[in-house]
């Protein structure tokens, strides 16, 4: 359906649309045919915000007369459609053809007429306009959107829906740990965090003098897979920057196939052994003559096979629990979830607690992670989501097993790298959880090499004893939605942009959109989940990694958000508000998440809502 750049235009195609019942069948082409009146532009960024995600986009086209002209007489769009351009290319310009008409030569001039020659050779006559196109393309700020590495290595999994990867209960293969491994900015971020927890830990005098200049800190190392190998090597980076400082690593894994690898690492790699690299010239000569050369047997990393919630039956890390010394004073984890909490870390680093393998002044990196959400449009994901209805619910079995049913299907959250969606409101705070878990009415020893004997002495296992994960959280999206700020979320992964947000910004005090000025009505298809996380906090720096718009860590490519769909979408009128209730539930062998959501319109004159 070709759908004019105009209000009413993009009224009547969502009308038609919900008539259709928001059928993915129909779709529209967004047509720019005439000149853009600059006051029009914040409404209109708004309106396309919520066509964007609920209209089923797929193409652009570019009427001859939406055009203006240059000094030199070529073609060039206005402000108002230049600013639309960026809009709508940066949301969708990897998927969305573009098409330029109107205005072409007529195929009946006589021979020899002007351009008749170009209409017989096939010529359109429109080149230069889809030159200019292109140049707006090739414009910095779409080619940052676009075009980078992350950009290109996220493009297959647009609106594609998967499964949360779920490392404590399956081993994930190799190729998902190299994927994560070319992360630019996570495995910075964590190298940060520790180098900021170490530099606290020597200025506070918490390691044991060796001498004059040496110091001994023992630390735990205990993820759930996924980038294993480059928190280690950033480890290994730190330590050779500090030179006071000597550090035992433990890498607890509990993946086989991983284990075999960082050994094979430590048996080959230089640097895992006190070591360069081949060729490095600083590896030539000996440890007597300040060289750094590789001696087998020399490394500072241990790696150990098991299951953390089993590790009291493991030799070496039952010998740490029962000897207060040797005991972990920094535990590094890698197990956070789109959700912050949806990979079970709440339950692995309480378990970690509860073993009685830390100290009881000892770090934990991350130090909390809070989840965010935020209410969605998006057709495409919701119709996604129908569709995984029909597939198996036993993938083993083939052909042969039961579809996993809509029921299932819709109470399902999904891993999705959303791009054909629009986040409708500012992400709200759902929950946090913070580790380690704090010691009630007990300071922290000044003396750590406690010799103590089990985990009967030891306070940091006893905090951790009765611990409760399950959360519940009532949110309130007030006011119409789409807000000016929501769409400079634009599809919800991503950092906010501010200047988008402050052009759609409504002529009115405070920005605050009402029934009066309301531009489209929106259609709520779920809720995109997200977090942020606080690596190391110290008291002159902080590192933090975050998926949420309002603190998106940029460049960084490990997490997408995670889709809650709704069983049936919620059209939103002038002034209501969506309301969300969202609960994290466990029992003894399981967690899971419930959430539904309303909502509710005070009408002018009444006493009572309505609520749907």
């Amino acid at each position: 359906v070709r759908v004019p750049l105009s209000l009413e235009h993009l009224r009547a195609y969502q009308l038609l649309l919900a008539r259709c019942d928001g059928s993915p069948s129909v779709g529209c082409m967004l047509y720019a045919h005439e000149k853009l009146d600059p006051a029009d532009l914040p409404r209109l960024l708004r309106a396309l915000h919520v066509t964007i995600g609920g209209g089923h986009v797929k193409a652009m086209s570019w009427d001859a007369a939406a055009f203006l002209k240059n000094k030199k007489g070529f073609p060039t769009l206005g402000k108002g459609h230049q600013f639309l351009f960026g809009m709508i290319y940066g949301r969708l310009g990897r998927t969305m053809r573009t098409l330029v008409e109107g205005g072409a030569q007529d195929f009946r001039s006589p021979p020899g007429s002007p351009g008749w020659d170009e209409v017989a050779r096939g010529a359109t006559l429109r080149l230069h306009q889809l030159q200019y196109l292109r140049h707006l393309r090739s414009r910095p700020p779409l080619l940052a959107k676009l075009d980078t590495e992350e950009g290109i290595l996220e493009t297959p999994y647009l609106d594609s829906l998967q499964s949360p990867l779920q490392p404590l209960g399956d081993h994930l293969e190799y190729q998902t740990y190299e994927t994560f491994e070319r992360d630019p900015v996570k495995y910075e971020r964590y190298g940060e965090a520790i180098e900021l927890a170490l530099a606290d830990a020597l200025e506070n005098r918490r390691f044991v003098k060796m001498g004059m200049t040496r110091t001994t800190l023992r630390q735990l190392k205990s993820t759930g897979g996924i980038g294993f190998n480059s928190i280690l090597e950033d480890e290994h980076d730190l330590e050779n920057t500090v030179d006071t400082l000597h550090a035992r690593i433990v890498a607890v894994e509990k993946n086989p196939s991983a284990v075999l690898y960082l050994k094979s690492l430590k048996g080959s790699e230089a640097s895992w052994n006190n070591g360069q690299g081949p060729g490095d010239p600083a590896a030539v000569g000996s440890i007597m003559d300040g060289g750094n050369v590789a001696l087998p047997g020399a490394s500072v990393v241990t790696v150990v096979g098991c299951d953390m919630r089993e590790a009291a039956g493991h030799p070496m890390l039952g010998g740490m629990m029962r000897d207060a010394g040797s005991r972990a004073d920094i535990v590094v984890s890698e197990l956070l979830g789109s959700f912050g909490d949806n990979e079970l870390s709440p339950e692995c680093l309480d378990g970690v607690q509860k073993c009685g393998i830390l100290k009881e002044d000892c770090i934990s990196i991350p130090q909390n992670y809070t989840a965010f959400i935020a209410p969605v449009s998006s057709a495409r994901l919701h119709s996604e989501a129908k569709n995984q209805s029909c597939i198996p619910l036993d993938t083993s079995q083939g052909p042969a097993s039961a579809p996993t049913g809509m029921q299932r299907a819709m109470e399902t959250p999904y891993v999705v790298r959303s791009h054909a969606a629009s986040q409708m409101h500012e992400e709200q705070e759902c929950w946090k959880f913070s580790h380690p878990h704090p010691i009630k009415g007990a300071t922290p020893p000044n003396d750590i090499m406690d010799t103590s004997e089990g985990n009967a002495g030891n306070p940091s296992a006893k905090a951790a004893e009765s611990i409760e994960n399950d959360r519940h959280a009532h949110l309130s999206f007030r006011g119409t939605v789409p807000t000016s700020h929501s769409v400079g979320s634009g599809c919800g992964y991503g950092a906010v942009d501010s200047e988008l947000a402050s052009v759609a910004l409504p002529d009115l005090h405070g920005g605050a959109i009402t029934a009066s000025n309301q531009d489209v009505t929106a259609t709520i298809h779920g809720f995109l989940g997200s977090f942020h996380s606080v690596l190391y906090k110290s008291p002159v720096n902080s590192s933090v990694i975050s998926i949420a718009p309002n603190s998106f860590s940029v460049g960084m490519f490990s997490w997408f958000p995670l889709y809650f769909p709704l069983k049936e979408p919620l059209r939103v009128p002038p002034g209501a508000t969506v309301n969300c209730n969202i609960w994290r539930r466990s029992d003894e062998g399981r967690v899971w998440y419930e959430w539904c959501s309303e909502v509710v319109e005070y009408r002018s004159g009444e006493n009572e809502a309505v609520i749907w």
